[in-house]
C-alpha cells in the first residue's frame, strides 16, 4: 500500500457522515484528501478547518471562501468553535487530539477520528468512555472511529439519514 493511500483511509467514513448531515463542519487538521472532500461536499455549509502545520495550511488555503475558513493554529488550546454536525480529528501533534476530543461530546453529532489503530501514540481509550456510541471502521489501516452522544452507530455505514 502506498503512503498516499494510507492518508485517505478515513474518506469512506467522512463521506458517509457528510452525506447524512446538513449542519456545520469542523476539521481539526487539514489534508490533501479530507479538506477538498469537505469543501466540495459542503458548499452551502459553514466549515472551520484548523491547521498547525505550515505546509498543510499553505496547501489548503486555496479552499478558503466565505463559508469555509482555513485557520492557522499556533496553540491548539486557543481554538474556539460552536456546535457542529461533523468534526474530523486528524491533527498533529498527537497529544493535542485527546484534548480536542474531550471538548466535543454534546457539541458535535458525529466525531470522526483517524488513526485509531495506533493506541500507543494517541491513547484513545481515555476518550472513548466520554461518548455513548462508537463505530470502528477497521477494514483498512489506518482505522477510523466515529463517536457520538446523539446517533446510535452500531450500523453507521448503512444509516440513510439522521
Amino acid at each position: 500500500m502506498s503512503r498516499e493511500i494510507r492518508y485517505n483511509s478515513h474518506l469512506p467514513v467522512l463521506i458517509k457522515a457528510l452525506s447524512i448531515t446538513s449542519g456545520d463542519v469542523l476539521e481539526f487538521g487539514t489534508g490533501f484528501f479530507s479538506t477538498p472532500v469537505i469543501h466540495w461536499m459542503c458548499l452551502k455549509r459553514n466549515i472551520l478547518s484548523y491547521e498547525s502545520n505550515e505546509f498543510f495550511w499553505k496547501q489548503n488555503r486555496q479552499y478558503h471562501t466565505d463559508n469555509h475558513s482555513i485557520l492557522w493554529v499556533k496553540d491548539w488550546s486557543q481554538v474556539t468553535y460552536n456546535t457542529a454536525d461533523v468534526a474530523l480529528v486528524d491533527l498533529a501533534p498527537a497529544k493535542e487530539r485527546i484534548r480536542i476530543i474531550t471538548e466535543l461530546p454534546n457539541k458535535v453529532k458525529l466525531v470522526i477520528i483517524h488513526d485509531t489503530e495506533n493506541e500507543k501514540e494517541y491513547n484513545y481509550n481515555k476518550i472513548y468512555p466520554l461518548f455513548k456510541y462508537r463505530f470502528d471502521f477497521n477494514i483498512v489501516i489506518p482505522h477510523t472511529t466515529v463517536l457520538s452522544d446523539f446517533v446510535k452507530l452500531h450500523d453507521f455505514m448503512n444509516i440513510k439519514e439522521l
